[in-house]
C-alpha cells in the first residue's frame, strides 16, 4: 500500500504562493481605500467650485452689496449667521460671523465663542459640516487660502493620485481652486 501525502517541498511552496497572493491582495486593499479618499476630496472640491461660482454670479448680480448673509451649519450642530466678504474681484474671500458671541476660525469651524467679526477661512462655506471634519486650513494669506483634505492630509501611498504634501491653493483673486504640489 503506498501512502499519498504531500512532500515538505510541495508544503513549502504552497505556502510561498498564499503568502505572495496576501501580500499582493493587501496592496490592493490600500490601493482601494487610498483611491476611495480621493474620490472624496476630488467631489468636494468640485462642489466647493460650484459653491464659488454660485457667490461670484451673485456678487456681479449685486455689485453695490459689499457682503452677503448666508446661513451656516457649524461643527457643532448649530445654525449661525455669517456674512460672505468679497474680493475686489467679486470672488468670495472670507466669512465671518455677525452674532456676538459667535466665532470663525482657520481650523474650519464656527462655534460659541468670544469673537466676532475675525476674518478668517472662507471654507465653511465651500464644505458641507459632514465632511468638515476631514479638511484643514493650513494658511490664509491676503489673496490665497492653503488647504488640505481626507487624502491630501493621510494618503501617503507613492503613487496615488492625491496623496500628503499636496494641498489645493485658492485664489481670491481670480477665483481658482487647484491642486499644489
Amino acid at each position: 500500500m503506498e501512502s499519498r501525502a504531500f512532500t515538505i517541498i510541495e508544503l513549502i511552496f504552497a505556502i510561498v504562493i498564499i503568502g505572495v497572493l496576501t501580500t499582493i491582495a493587501i496592496s490592493r486593499f490600500e490601493s482601494i481605500e487610498d483611491d476611495a479618499l480621493s474620490a472624496v476630496e476630488k467631489s468636494t472640491i468640485g462642489e466647493a467650485r460650484q459653491s464659488i461660482l454660485s457667490f461670484y454670479g451673485w456678487a456681479l448680480l449685486h455689485p453695490s452689496e459689499e457682503n452677503k448673509t448666508v446661513s451656516i451649519i457649524g461643527k457643532d450642530g448649530n445654525r449661525y449667521d455669517c456674512a460672505v466678504i468679497f474680493s475686489s474681484q467679486r470672488y468670495p474671500v472670507t466669512v465671518t460671523a455677525k452674532e456676538t458671541g459667535v466665532f470663525t476660525d482657520n481650523n474650519l469651524s464656527i462655534g460659541s465663542g468670544t469673537n466676532i467679526g475675525d476674518y478668517k477661512t472662507l471654507a465653511p462655506l465651500m464644505l458641507d459640516p459632514p465632511t468638515i471634519k476631514d479638511w484643514n486650513s493650513t494658511r490664509v494669506e491676503e489673496r490665497y487660502e492653503y488647504l488640505t483634505g481626507p487624502a491630501t492630509n493621510f494618503v501617503t501611498y507613492e503613487n496615488a493620485e492625491l496623496k500628503k504634501g499636496m494641498y489645493w491653493r485658492y485664489d481670491n483673486h481670480q477665483g481658482i481652486l487647484g491642486l499644489k504640489k
